[in-house]
């Protein structure tokens, strides 16, 4: 299997940057590993230094993964039946306070879906802006989802997508010691991840495609789409609502689209979990 970059990742205090970043530059020496890149985000008093290092082999295709969350009942009724259909599967982030409301999926739904090979994960408790809680709020909501999904035959969820695509510092260690990535999304500005960046695994960016500010399903796939591939990426896309016509919600026909065109151009489209197991390491 080929393995993509490894990536070191530290989120400190800018004052102490200039001292880790030498230590980790004489380790690196010491250590004869191949560092690819450099790089360094700054905003007050927080740095985030990163380094990508060679692993082993970048990737042979380039990787495509569908994410949906808010439990919508579409999700179920058509993007569902789509991915068996095309032999593929997508992740849904999955937030306790809809499940069984007016217009979302049911525990029936969602296992059913975890049975046909979807992979299921946490989208929190209460879908509350985890940037207004405390560690011990963060946690006791993942462990009332942890709960939930073990009462319904499934296993605990391990990857965790941010209510509103909030997050911190504070809520990036705490959320690391039980999840294994957690995703965010920056409104159609980042188009997909690619070899050469971070893929810091508790800040995964996606692209929206939301039939909202006037997406267009071919611009996206004949501009994002298209560099992804040529670039040996990996385009994560996030979805809400799914029906047939749009009007703020994902068109079923565009998921089709991209699906197509990824299988017909060497894209592999996988999930949050095997993107974990297989990539990110």
């Amino acid at each position: 299997m080929a393995y993509f970059y490894k990536n070191l990742c530290q989120r400190i205090s800018a004052a102490n940057l200039p001292a880790l970043e030498a230590a980790i530059d004489v380790w690196l020496i010491a250590n004869g590993v191949t560092l690819r890149r450099k790089w360094i985000n700054q905003a007050g008093t927080e740095a985030l230094l990163f380094y990508h290092t060679v692993l082993d082999a970048s990737l042979v295709n380039p990787l495509l993964v569908f994410t949906f969350d808010n439990v919508e009942i579409g999700q179920f009724n058509l993007a569902y039946p789509l991915f068996l259909a095309k032999g593929c599967a997508g992740t849904f982030y999955c937030n306790l306070n809809e499940i069984g409301t007016v217009g979302c999926m049911t525990w029936a739904n969602i296992v059913a879906m975890a049975g046909g090979g979807m992979d299921m994960q946490d989208h929190s408790q209460t879908h509350t802006d985890f940037t207004t809680l405390t560690p011990a709020q963060m946690l006791l909501e993942c462990a009332a989802v942890d709960a939930a999904f073990i009462a319904a035959g499934l296993a605990a969820p391990t990857h965790f997508s941010y209510p509103w695509g909030a997050y911190n510092n504070t809520v990036i260690q705490t959320l690391s010691t039980v999840r294994q990535t957690c995703r965010t999304y920056t409104n159609w500005t980042t188009s997909y991840i690619h070899a050469e960046r971070s893929t810091f695994r508790y800040e995964l960016q996606s692209y929206r495609i939301d039939d909202v500010l006037s997406f267009n399903v071919n611009d996206f796939i004949n501009y994002h789409m298209e560099a992804c591939r040529i670039s040996k990426g990996i385009m994560v896309t996030l979805s809400h609502a799914v029906n047939v016509l749009g009007g703020g919600a994902t068109k079923i026909s565009d998921i089709e689209t991209i699906i197509d065109y990824a299988q017909a151009h060497g894209f592999v489209i996988v999930t949050i979990a095997g993107l974990r197991t297989n990539w990110l390491i």
